[in-house]
């Protein structure tokens, strides 16, 4: 079990990032926790590196639900082809018996939930999902594979793995749900991956190269029903940095909408005090709530959020702030596109330590560097930034150090 805990730290990263992260997991009912959907080509070329992965999770006592979406899969000239039903109904037991026998290998048993969606009775087209078959798999500590057949008046139907996946999330909302697919992400025009994509903001996957921008329309429909939801795409390879670690290696979809107000009775002041505090690891002054701002713009759960005051008629960037367990999930470009939109002209700060120093660099016009601060600005007139930078550096620190 050492042998296999040392090579899975190897694998994934950083140990305090993987506690963080299991933490969070083992709290969360084993049928909630993730669902997993894995393409063809996923499936036919990476499936022992699949197997191998998935089971490192299962012996930190953490179950995924897997689907296998066989709808198309990658020709030989690199073309996506369809898969017909009657295709996908020979392949799906073929490929699920080799992927259980690979799971076998590594001590984690998987089988096939059958009918894992059942007809309703009183509402003909309509499916539910039968969420004891399920946990009755996980109950046996054994993976569950989802079967896409059901039958109805006695007739063996195919349910489309996209139909099947929403159910799932209708119905359990898990914490995560992960594709992974053969490009390992969503890639851009450049036919780079893309590291996120808030669908709450069109402007950003304009950019999505126009063979996946169906992918993407599939997500943004499937987030009108959960709006909760985030969707991971990645590779089977990346598959535990995508669950483990910040950054990940893939693509981070979620819907991302920013709140904000002027008024701090609109607020839950504790929970915006105990992000903050998470953020920067720090202790905030009693009275840094009885100050005033101009507007705080905030994740509705309270995730993120981005304050700003006013700073003798420039618009201050007071906090900039991120929960640890929402750290490369895009949040934080969320509220910058959505601050940096209201406040064009804008001044602000950091410590020369500040991880976020190199995209303030980027999008910055200006920036002049002191022993305690790096003070960032833009689009101020010329005679503005200096009587500007030394009020900045006038103000005092309200986090302190945690002893």
């Amino acid at each position: 079990m050492k042998s296999l805990l040392l090579k899975f730290l190897h694998k994934v990263g950083k140990p305090s990032e993987i506690e963080l992260f299991w933490n969070k997991f083992r709290q969360i009912p084993r049928i909630r926790f993730a669902l997993i959907r894995i393409e063809y080509d996923v499936l036919e070329d990476s499936v022992e590196e699949l197997a191998e992965n998935i089971s490192y999770m299962i012996h930190l006592n953490i179950y995924p639900v897997l689907l296998l979406d066989l709808s198309s899969k990658t020709d030989d000239e690199g073309q996506h082809q369809r898969i017909s039903d009657a295709q996908a109904s020979k392949l799906f037991p073929v490929l699920a018996d080799r992927l259980i026998s690979e799971m076998a290998k590594h001590n984690c048993p998987a089988e096939v939930v059958s009918e894992a969606a059942d007809a309703e009775s009183k509402r003909q087209h309509q499916w539910d999902l039968d969420i004891d078959k399920i946990q009755s798999t996980l109950n046996k500590d054994h993976t569950p594979i989802l079967s896409p057949f059901s039958k109805r008046k006695k007739r063996r139907i195919y349910l489309d793995p996209s139909e099947l996946c929403r159910l799932y999330l209708t119905r359990l909302t898990p914490f995560k749900y992960i594709q992974l697919i053969a490009e390992g992400g969503i890639l851009n025009c450049q036919e780079r991956i893309i590291p996120f994509l808030n669908l709450s903001q069109r402007s950003e996957w304009k950019d999505v190269h126009p063979d996946m921008k169906p992918i993407v329309k599939e997500v943004r429909q499937l987030f009108n029903t959960v709006p909760d939801c985030a969707a991971i795409f990645t590779s089977a390879e990346h598959l535990l940095q995508e669950i483990f670690t910040i950054k990940g290696r893939g693509t981070y979809i979620k819907m991302h909408p920013i709140l904000s107000t002027s008024k701090m009775r609109d607020l839950d002041i504790t929970r915006l005090r105990v992000l903050l505090e998470d953020a920067f690891s720090k202790n905030l002054v009693d009275d840094f709530f009885s100050e005033k701002f101009k507007m705080i713009f905030y994740e509705k759960d309270y995730e993120g959020v981005a304050i700003i005051k006013n700073l003798k008629g420039i618009p201050y960037l007071d906090k900039l702030a991120v929960s640890p367990i929402s750290e490369g999930t895009g949040l934080g470009k969320s509220l910058w596109l959505a601050m940096a939109k209201a406040y064009p002209k804008l001044i602000w700060r950091a410590s020369p330590k500040n991880p976020l120093n190199s995209f303030y660099l980027r999008e910055c016009q200006g920036c002049m560097k002191f022993p305690k601060w790096q003070v960032y600005w833009r689009n101020l007139d010329e005679e503005e930034i200096l009587p500007a930078v030394k009020r900045v550096l006038e103000i005092r620190s309200t986090m302190i150090e945690i002893r």
